[in-house]
């Protein structure tokens, strides 16, 4: 995400408030309170998040999302994965899409059985990043003095963490 789409996210968590912000858009005004260390709104914000994921209410994070806040920032090189038969030799040309058309047809056979596993390992992310917000309000509580914060905070993170 651009500059300009970041301030403009951050334009509409000042008109707005919270209430009309996606997931993602809610990570970023978090990101950006934070570095402009106006801890007190980064609580309530990150607090707000957290809601909505207790709630269910993700749905616009993909998978790529919760993998690059993760990795601390949205932004990643878009990856290529078209294939280019024109670099293949062509004696082995006919080996290799035999080889890719059997790994997809296996692939749509594993398909039901990978959907399972994708929302595990979503969840998972979801249950990481979430333990990534309580530390970041106990971090932002401890900074500002805010100690009725970060007692509660604490109990929710040793009741979710592992």
């Amino acid at each position: 995400m651009n500059e300009l789409d970041r301030s403009e996210v951050y334009k509409r968590y000042l008109e707005e408030g919270v209430n009309n912000l996606n997931t993602t858009e809610l990570l970023i005004v978090i990101d950006m309170l934070y570095s402009d260390e106006n801890f007190h709104e980064v609580i309530d914000v990150t607090e707000y998040t957290i809601s909505l994921f207790d709630m269910g209410i993700s749905n616009d994070l993909t998978d790529e999302d919760f993998t690059n806040w993760l990795n601390n920032g949205f932004e990643k090189d878009e990856v290529d994965d078209e294939i280019d038969f024109d670099n293949i030799f062509p004696d082995e040309e006919i080996d290799f899409i035999e080889e890719y058309n059997n790994s997809k047809k296996n692939s749509q056979e594993q398909n039901e059985e990978d959907i399972e596993d994708d929302e595990d390992r979503r969840n998972d992310k979801i249950e990481t990043l979430r333990e990534d917000l309580l530390k970041l309000i106990i971090e932002c509580a401890l900074r500002v003095g805010n100690y009725d914060k970060v007692y509660p905070t604490i109990d929710k993170f040793l009741e979710t963490s592992d």
